[in-house]
């Protein structure tokens, strides 16, 4: 992957998330709810697909 495309894309996720990025608990939070959606077997088509 192209390294302007990388910075896009965490742009992108900071103006979404804002500080949850930043943030240890929320992180976490995001790494298992998209854990379960993986194990679970679904599909994300777009940010807004994802509970949190």
């Amino acid at each position: 992957m192209h390294s302007q495309t990388v910075r896009y894309r965490m742009r992108q996720l900071d103006d979404l998330f804002g500080a949850q990025l930043h943030d240890t608990a929320a992180q976490f939070e995001m790494q298992l709810a998209l854990r379960a959606m993986e194990l679970r077997g679904d599909t994300v088509t777009s940010w807004t697909d994802v509970q949190l």
